[in-house]
């Protein structure tokens, strides 16, 4: 009999093979980790039921678990006893293979403890066909720490062993150090190495050469030696499989690459509005079944509900939907509750520690799985990957190139380093158009962050990636308004993340001409695409700064006020609008600078007609149209002039509206201003249909739609569908308008749009037509409160002609003539002539009945 290991020295090493600790090994056969330890150290014999277990969990293949079992039953006093599988004496160091029908059962009793693979279905399905695919020989598995590629992979090789004659083999490799000893490990995890030579890899391809077999080696990654080796070893072995799982790819010719992403995450934008549907919604995302799952086994109470199912999601999300980390956070719901856990994931790596029993020793720590990563860069891999982690969201090579410290590498080194970093998986590709941008996991770039700190990087590295931004904006300005619009709007919302860290930065190093010269800049940005409320966040929270350091009036803060007055006007904030845009008439005239005065007195007149006040409107709009002359700035000309058409318009004045209108549009066309164009056409359409010219209306709004469309712009395009759809109600073609006025309202509702009031009044009318008139009512109310909300009586007359139109179908003459008599009030004192008439004509019909 050869002699191989003592018992108590093969089981130790054998547990340490399969990546399990003591305590896992503990859990899994039912013992004390004390107990195992004594059988470890040899100093104690398992009973006959505790070696069984022990043979199914360290993955004694079938046919030698008898012989296990005797030797594990040896009294202490022959503890000399060893383990051997009955090799003849004199044999050579490998036994001839198979020795025995081989399956996957390596791989059942990690199977058992990683539990169920969840979300994967897909990616299951798509690597067995690749792995079965005749012409396959290596597919690299690969992805980023804790994404789930050994449970992916040991799913795999539990359900195709019977496709290969020979079986599959699992073996792992997170705890060898030495890629020369790769063919011993094979052979060992085979059952094959019979004596303490070591195998050489011609031994090992004497083995394998006839056989058909899939060898799943995982984690490969810092074993890169070994990577010629496993070359020699397909080309020497035809009908050899491997399955390599890596955080990178191996660059041998016949590999076929397999990318694993995280887990699919809800996005709270996609979300149903029928409370009702949330869960069920919520549970269709891969992630969230995990945590729930997880939250499960830590706290057998825990359900997904109402009130939980947004927290839940947002978990998810903040984790990345990296599966060991929502694993590490769904074990802490016990004690904290989804809630108080999403409050602890401001720092996440400290707080993703101590996984239980049921994971690997490599896995119980966050923080421990990405320093494996980390420590196996060279030394411009790591510093590229800390510095990198200053962006926020994607970014460019172009883009970390310009921010990078010095001293840094020109822009092929760079890309090499990228590369690199792309290919251990530690960013992720978003290929483009024109070029690719990159992005890093928000795990990762804490922990890249935490090292750049570390490293006395952050300050210098943080100014630098501010001024960058800042120059940017400021490069965009002029143009976001010119041919070249829907470029650049595209450009900042690519890096819109990365303007909110520039503004962050600048706001906490207490950078207020900075931050003024920011937000100035880049509120059109905001506007067009609709960040609204973000963009007046950050406008005043630069005037505040500025403010409170006790600087004098300037320019800087004029511009601030206006852009933050604009943005609150078009969240229908009247009264607070005002006070910005006489803020900034004031800091204007103190500096004495013509354009700011001008552009403030736009501001404090579009306020004035909210007010009514169109005395004071028009003599604002024609002070600036005159400042506007002088400096020759034929676009804020062209905005003076639409505004004081508005005045005309909300007089009745339709013929001077339109004719000003006109000229705003040949200006705005010379100028190539796509946004002004929008508007002005808008404006001209809605005369049109005033006027009851339909069709022409509608060819217009189509016009604007499309428009709306190429810049972006969402909630133009709901605007002019719901127009669309007001046009076709004027002509009573019902079924027309009803489904276009119902996506209008939905969308106007998601971008919590007050502006969607007349898409409601026309669903109202709708509802009247088909003698729903309660349901009509409801409408018109809801509508007559936004308007109101921003005092817009031109439109709240028609609101209470209608309400009381409604209210008489229903036999309420007396409430009937309570709204007509109030709409016709409202529309004597706001000058509306043609309301007027329409009012007195009903209410005359309603006093004759």
């Amino acid at each position: 009999m050869q002699p191989t290991l003592p018992f108590h020295q093969f089981i130790k090493e054998r547990r340490q093979d399969l990546g399990l600790g003591r305590a896992e090994l503990a859990a899994l056969v039912g013992c004390a980790t004390t107990t195992l330890a004594s059988l470890e150290q040899g100093i104690r014999r398992p009973s006959r039921a505790l070696a069984e277990r022990l043979a199914q969990f360290l993955a004694i293949p079938s046919a030698d678990r008898e012989a296990f079992v005797r030797a594990a039953r040896v009294p202490l006093a022959n503890s000399g006893q060893r383990i051997d599988y009955d090799a003849p004496v004199g044999s050579p160091a490998v036994q001839q293979f198979p020795p025995a029908a081989r399956t996957a059962q390596n791989a059942e009793p990690l199977l058992m403890y990683l539990g169920p693979l969840i979300g994967r279905d897909l990616e299951l399905q798509q690597l067995k066909e690749q792995v079965l695919r005749p012409t396959t020989r290596l597919v690299t598995l690969i992805g980023s720490g804790g994404v789930g590629k050994t449970h992916l992979a040991l799913r795999l090789a539990s359900e195709i062993a019977q496709h290969f004659t020979a079986g599959v083999s699992f073996v792992a490799l997170s705890n060898q150090d030495d890629a020369a000893r790769l063919p011993a490990v094979i052979l060992e995890e085979l059952r094959l190495l019979l004596s303490q030579s070591e195998p050489s890899l011609e031994q090992l391809i004497d083995v394998l050469r006839s056989h058909e077999l899939l060898l799943v080696l995982d984690n490969l990654e810092h074993l890169v030696e070994c990577v010629p080796l496993l070359g020699r070893l397909l080309t020497a072995c035809p009908r050899l499989k491997l399955l390599i799982t890596s955080r990178f790819a191996l660059q041998l010719h016949s590999e076929i690459i397999f990318s694993l992403a995280p887990l699919a995450c809800p996005d709270p934008d996609d979300a149903p509005l029928d409370m009702e549907q949330l869960v069920g919604w919520t549970l269709g995302f891969s992630a969230v079944q995990l945590f729930v799952r997880r939250a499960q086994m830590a706290s057998a109470t825990f359900q997904l509900t109402v009130t939980n199912a947004p927290i839940v999601a947002e978990i998810c999300r903040r984790l990345d939907g990296l599966p060991l980390a929502i694993i590490l956070a769904a074990a802490r719901v016990r004690g904290l509750g989804p809630a108080q856990l999403l409050a602890r994931l401001g720092e996440r790596l400290p707080f993703l520690t101590s996984g239980g029993v049921d994971l690997p020793a490599r896995q119980r720590s966050l923080q421990g799985l990405i320093d494996w990563s980390y420590n196996l860069l060279d030394p411009a891999e790591q510093q590229t990957f800390r510095q990198v982690a200053i962006f926020r969201g994607r970014w460019t090579l172009e883009e970390a190139e310009a921010i990078c410290l010095r001293p840094k590498p020109g822009y092929a080194e760079l890309m090499i380093f990228v590369v690199s970093l792309l290919n251990k998986s530690l960013i992720k590709e978003h290929p483009g158009e024109e070029h690719s941008s990159f992005q890093m996991l928000e795990l990762l770039r804490e922990y890249a962050l935490q090292r750049l700190t570390e490293q006395g990087e952050e300050q210098a590295l943080r100014d630098r990636h501010a001024r960058y931004y800042l120059a940017l904006v400021e490069e965009a300005e002029p143009l976001l308004t010119r041919p070249e619009q829907e470029h650049w709007l595209n450009r900042l919302a690519a890096c819109h993340d990365n303007l909110r860290g520039a503004l962050e930065w600048l706001l906490a190093q207490g950078d207020a001409e900075g931050a003024l010269r920011f937000t100035g800049a880049v509120w059109k940005f905001w506007q067009f695409r609709h960040f609204l409320y973000e963009g007046r966040r950050w406008l005043e929270a630069a005037l505040e700064l500025d403010r409170s350091q006790g600087r004098p009036p300037s320019r800087l803060r004029s511009k601030a006020a206006w852009a933050a007055g604009w943005l609150t006007n078009d969240l229908q904030q009247v009264d607070a609008a005002r006070v910005l845009f006489d803020s900034s008439l004031q800091a204007a005239r103190a500096v004495d600078d013509p354009r700011s005065i001008g552009l403030a007195l736009q501001g404090v007149g579009q306020v004035a007609v909210r007010y009514k006040e169109y005395l004071r409107a028009t003599t604002c709009f024609e002070q600036s149209i005159q400042i506007f002359v002088a400096l020759g700035d034929l676009e804020e000309l062209a905005w003076s002039r639409n505004h004081l058409a508005q005045v005309f318009f909300r007089q009745g004045d339709d013929q001077r509206a339109l004719a000003l209108l006109l000229e705003c549009q040949a200006t705005f066309s010379s100028l190539g201003h796509r946004w002004g164009m929008l508007l002005i056409m808008q404006h001209i359409g809605q005369i049109q249909l005033i006027q009851g010219q339909h069709q022409p209306a509608r060819t217009v709004f189509e016009e604007v739609r499309n428009l709306a469309l190429e810049l972006g712009d969402q909630r133009h395009v709901a605007e002019m569908t719901g127009s669309i759809g007001w046009s076709y109600v004027e002509q009573g073609d019902y079924g027309r308008a009803v489904p276009l006025l119902e996506e209008a309202i939905n969308t106007l509702r998601i971008l919590k749009a007050n502006n969607r009031r007349w898409v409601l009044l026309a669903r109202g009318r709708l509802q009247m037509a088909a003698g729903d008139y309660q349901e009509a009512l409801a409408s018109f109310d809801e509508a007559r409160r936004l308007a109101a909300e921003e005092h817009d009586t031109a439109f709240e007359c028609p609101v209470l002609f209608y309400m009381g139109l409604g209210e008489h179908r229903l036999g309420q003459v007396d409430r009937a003539l309570d709204y007509f008599h109030a709409g016709l009030s409202l529309a004597r004192s706001d000058q509306q002539r043609a309301t007027t008439a329409a009012a007195s004509a009903t209410l005359a019909v309603v006093v004759a009945r």
